[in-house]
């Protein structure tokens, strides 16, 4: 299998939203510690990431909402002066979105933002916004389309309502363990996006350097090899997971 490489570095600041849609974590019933990373571990995680002169895609989220931390724009700014090269983005629904917010992000360097409208009722606002700021800064998806098209994958079979339920899993390998490091508000190192109660954890950032741990630790690396020699069949989360394995890198210039 070829070296891991890190190309994208998500980090959960906090693990809290504002929504509990039927399809992410936050709308299921299994319980969850809610937490918030203390700014020393995410500082941590830059420096980590400088000594290697880290250039690639890296933002302050995972399956949560980014902008219910206070600090967002904080962390974006150091982002940009710790690792200028990096390209920072961040998701939101946009429930906290004001125009305001947006510009102070902008300002602090933040490189793109995606906003998943879930309802038609502040669209025109984020329109303006995408007209004000550009296309090439702003994107715009809509869920609530994608909710009657029924096209959400299981996200690691923790996910069974009825707008994954006709989600076929895939048995093919997955690249995601290879390429994407995600980091939980403990400084936990673990497998992938997919896994959203940080089921399979490697390492934390606050014992080790988190390029390390993403590069170097045995049993993430032996799970790479199995998901590129046998598939995903007996890898706890990856067995049941539906989400595609080779999709391509998160386009910012688009």
């Amino acid at each position: 299998m070829p070296l891991a490489a890190i190309e994208e570095v998500n980090i959960e600041t906090v693990n809290t939203c504002t929504r509990k849609c039927s399809y992410c974590k936050f709308g299921l019933e299994r319980a969850w510690e809610r937490k918030v990373m203390e700014e020393d571990v995410f500082e941590k995680i830059l420096l980590d990431l400088k000594a290697i002169q880290y250039s690639g895609l890296i933002s302050p989220f995972v399956n949560n909402e980014p902008l219910m931390d206070k600090r967002i724009v904080s962390f974006i700014r150091r982002i940009s002066i710790v690792l200028p090269e990096a390209e920072s983005y961040l998701f939101t629904n946009g429930d906290l979105l004001e125009m305001g917010i947006l510009g102070n992000l902008f300002d602090a360097g933040l490189r793109k933002l995606f906003i998943s409208a879930h309802s038609e009722e502040r669209m025109g606002e984020f329109l303006e916004m995408a007209r004000y700021f550009g296309d090439s800064r702003v994107s715009l998806t809509t869920f609530y389309d994608f909710d009657k098209q029924r096209s959400f994958h299981n996200r690691g079979g923790s996910v069974t309502s009825d707008i994954v339920n006709q989600t076929t899993k895939t048995s093919e390998g997955c690249c995601l363990p290879s390429r994407q490091m995600v980091i939980n508000p403990d400084g936990d190192v673990y497998l992938c996006c997919c896994d959203f109660y940080y089921d399979v954890v490697f390492g934390n950032v606050r014992n080790a350097s988190a390029v390390d741990i993403f590069l170097r630790n045995t049993r993430l690396e032996e799970i790479r090899n199995s998901l590129e020699g046998k598939g995903r069949s007996g890898l706890t989360l990856c067995e049941n997971c539906s989400v595609p394995g080779y999709g391509p890198l998160l386009k910012l210039d688009t």
